[in-house]
């Protein structure tokens, strides 16, 4: 325990995976550790791991920086992502920093039919588009501003997308991975019903692994990001049929 609380004060933040690293405990040992630090004011459990104790105000403070700082970059990614969205469609969009920016770049959307589970990307929708807009039901998630539980996932089989926009916390040539286990069942839902996915992943993100590997590049048409892939991944992409789309860096389109 003195050694996670040691690497905590110096990196002010860790993922389950960097504790199991760490200790070279199991996951289920990991997970009861991360229980006990927090029991003990000792952590704040955020997405996927653990931060330094501090005020939700100051969380809050941190996200919105962070957002700041890649706003160009999920900006073109949005307004590329938006160049993918014909009229007349049902269209998903996922919770996701990058995702909420599609919405300002939706031009005649009046006949859009928008999906979320995400408050901020519905904000966004009603601000900045004519689409109309429905919300996913289930339980309010206060920090990461979504809906959550069983009930979403049974809205999904509701509807089937012409296109969905979906996220991703890591990916490597080996899939997209996540930090909870119940967006497993929820991303795949996502996938099911709709025609085409359409993966929108920031160069932070690439070669990054998490707690768990959720979807397969099969399970995704396109990928939409912002530096050159590693060419194992775009060897990967390649054999699963995935087109892979870049914004270049003076505000154009494509590489």
């Amino acid at each position: 325990m003195k050694l996670i609380k040691s690497e905590l004060l110096k990196r002010h933040s860790l993922s389950l995976h960097d504790i199991m690293r760490l200790t070279g405990a199991s996951r289920d040992t990991t997970r009861r550790d991360i229980l006990t630090l927090v029991e003990q004011n000792d952590a704040e459990r955020v997405y996927g791991g653990i931060n330094q104790p501090h005020s939700f105000s100051s969380r809050l403070e941190d996200l919105s920086n962070r957002s700041v700082e890649m706003t160009p970059v999920k900006d073109k990614m949005g307004r590329l992502a938006a160049q993918m969205i014909g009229p007349d469609e049902i269209v998903y969009f996922d919770v996701s920093s990058t995702i909420s920016f599609i919405p300002r770049h939706l031009d005649n959307s009046q006949s859009l039919l928008a999906i979320t589970n995400s408050l901020e990307v519905a904000e966004q929708l009603l601000s900045k588009s004519k689409a109309k807009v429905r919300m996913l039901g289930g339980t309010l998630n206060r920090e990461m501003r979504y809906t959550t539980g069983t009930k979403p996932l049974i809205d999904i089989g509701s509807y089937h997308f012409d296109v969905a926009f979906i996220s991703s916390i890591g990916m490597t040539e080996r899939g997209m991975y996540y930090a909870f286990d119940d967006e497993i069942d929820f991303k795949k839902a996502i996938i099911e019903h709709s025609d085409k996915v359409v993966l929108l992943v920031d160069s932070t993100k690439v070669n990054k692994m998490h707690n768990f590997l959720a979807l397969n590049f099969n399970d995704i048409d396109i990928i939409i990001t912002n530096k050159p892939l590693p060419d194992k991944i775009v060897n990967v992409a390649n054999q699963n049929n995935v087109e892979i789309f870049y914004t270049n860096n003076d505000g154009g389109d494509w590489l």
